[in-house]
């Protein structure tokens, strides 16, 4: 072969080997970590850069309104996440439609479902259809030391949110919600602040949706640019091999 073209492969090869290095070793480091997801528990973990969030186009829409609990404590409400006391409360909730505090736990309704934390935000129990007097929930309220649910079938109260009895209309303090003083939405704003779990940013990386639409296309050419190292490598080595050889019988 023509010594230019021998020098042009070499030239390439060394470029090209140089430049895809740090995508293989992206791609190898993701591929490891994601054969050892549940090890890893990359699920679980969460990512929340200002710049990968900016990135994946995730805006924030700060909490403007909340739930005033005892001892001038808040819980903040975004689309689907709650902040209490600049703690996050984990788990798909959905929007809140009232909140209370009781005996140290702290009740939390949405229109399906009624949740009950501890104060340091641990969840106790989560009531849904049977476990509620009724399957749609209106708003909540406290009358007497007792929690009060407006459903579509009346009004009902319990002191442990375990057996419930219908009651007649009477003094009754909704929860409504209420503007978020500065400090507490400061709070949950940092809270609430959007989140990827690693586990799939691992994936858009290894598989180049993380570049976005043109992403899986680069991987692709990186594929055939190992394809082209792979064969312009072994090509160079052979022909240098076969050069020794050739060199060693003509000195015998």
């Amino acid at each position: 072969m023509n010594i230019h073209v021998i020098s042009s492969l070499r030239h390439w090869h060394r470029r090209l080997g140089a430049l895809a290095a740090v995508f293989f070793l992206l791609l190898a480091v993701s591929g490891i970590a994601l054969n050892h997801t549940d090890a890893l528990r990359l699920g679980q973990r969460q990512i929340g850069t200002p710049w990968l969030i900016a990135w994946y186009g995730i805006r924030q829409n700060p909490p403007k309104q909340g739930y005033r609990l005892p001892g001038n404590r808040f819980l903040a409400t975004d689309e689907e996440n709650w902040a209490l006391d600049g703690k996050l409360l984990h788990g798909e909730h959905g929007q809140a439609i009232g909140a209370l505090a009781l005996d140290e736990i702290v009740y939390i309704a949405t229109p399906s479902r009624l949740y009950l934390y501890r104060d340091d935000g641990q969840l106790v129990d989560k009531l849904s259809g049977q476990g509620l007097p009724s399957a749609q929930i209106e708003r909540i309220g406290t009358t007497d030391g007792a929690i009060v649910l407006q459903t579509q079938h009346g009004l009902f109260s319990s002191t442990d949110a375990l057996r419930w009895q219908p009651i007649k209309s009477g003094h009754i303090a909704w929860s409504l919600p209420e503007p978020l003083p500065d400090q507490a939405r400061n709070t949950a704003m940092r809270v609430l602040a959007p989140r990827l779990p690693l586990q799939r940013v691992l994936l858009d990386l290894h598989s180049g949706r993380i570049f976005g639409r043109y992403g899986p296309l680069a991987v692709d050419l990186l594929g055939l640019t190992l394809a082209f190292l792979g064969a312009t490598g072994f090509y160079l080595w052979f022909r240098t091999h076969r050069q020794r050889r050739h060199s060693a019988r003509e000195v015998k």
